[in-house]
């Protein structure tokens, strides 16, 4: 029963504190959890008793359990009983934190982001809104160099929250990856594409980071999520909370002078303003895969980013 699944874990800590503006997040809390029977780490999202009154719960909870890809934050069960005051959403536990947390600690300690990881970090989310719109897993199409042909009657979900936060990190169980695996997460924002054609996805709640959300919004487009991954791109080149306001220098120098002019050719469709302009979430998987840099995005240099199973410098 869904009831008793609450006492299968057991709650460790608080991961976040629960306040308003990008970060935090409209919710009850974030809380590292523990498998009484197996000792395994998960995650518990803590949804606020109205939401699950109105649905966005249950339009979270929907998209998290059609998903089964490598690169996005798997679902491992959902409490919506409120007899505690608010539901919960049980996840898998990326173990090395997010890409927020990252951009920080790097920052402090004045170090860069070899572009390894960038193609890394981009590449794998670009598989994931491909599989997110499409429902399949392309990066077995992309490096045979075959079509990618999406799954018949897939519900395409549209992330609407894509942002340094709510990109994670989780060690990889292949020794020969040198960074982490990059895993796409929190689908709070989520909406089904459908929402988006029939023009009411405006009409939800909107819940989006503002800093983060697509010059079209509240109106939202197939191609708005590919702009945030645009964004955290050039976040995670120049180390930044948040993306830069002078919108001429974040279209014509997304990434600065450091990095090559393919990644800032790329950046740059992304962060198009106009929807039709930039790559679709087919086209993206394909323009940032390139068998040079997906070379360099398996080879670290020491000591820049945590490898797989390392903490977070």
């Amino acid at each position: 029963m869904e009831f008793d699944l609450r006492y299968r874990f057991k709650t460790l800590k608080q991961l976040n504190t629960v306040k308003g503006g990008d970060n935090g997040a409209l919710n009850e809390g974030i809380f590292l959890v523990q498998s009484r029977r197996s000792g395994q780490l998960y995650i518990e999202k803590r949804i606020k008793e109205r939401d699950i009154r109105d649905g966005h719960g249950d339009r979270e909870r929907r998209a998290l359990k059609q998903c089964d890809h490598p690169n996005i934050v798997a679902f491992i069960g959902s409490n919506f009983d409120t007899h505690y005051g608010y539901g919960s959403i049980y996840m898998q536990h990326c173990d090395l934190g997010a890409l927020d947390t990252l951009i920080k600690r790097l920052k402090r300690h004045g170090r860069y982001v070899p572009e390894g990881f960038v193609w890394r970090v981009f590449f794998q989310l670009s598989l994931a809104l491909c599989y997110l719109m499409h429902g399949v897993d392309a990066k077995a199409a992309i490096i045979n160099r075959c079509n990618i042909e999406p799954v018949y009657g897939w519900n395409h979900i549209c992330h609407r929250d894509i942002k340094p936060g709510n990109v994670f990190l989780a060690s990889e169980s292949d020794p020969r990856q040198k960074y982490p695996r990059v895993m796409l997460g929190d689908f709070g924002c989520s909406v089904l594409i459908d929402d988006i054609d029939a023009r009411v996805a405006c009409e939800l709640t909107s819940r989006q980071a503002r800093s983060f959300s697509p010059p079209e919004s509240p109106e939202y487009s197939r191609r708005g999520d590919v702009y945030m991954v645009g964004l955290v791109i050039h976040c995670l080149c120049r180390l930044l909370e948040v993306p830069e306001r002078d919108k001429w220098h974040l279209r014509e120098k997304p990434v600065g002078s450091y990095y090559s002019n393919h990644l800032t050719k790329v950046v740059k469709t992304c962060v198009r303003k106009h929807p039709n302009d930039r790559p679709s979430t087919a086209e993206l998987p394909e323009m940032v895969y390139s068998p040079t840099y997906f070379r360099k995005s398996c080879t670290a240099k020491s000591g820049s980013i945590p490898k797989s199973r390392s903490p977070i410098p």
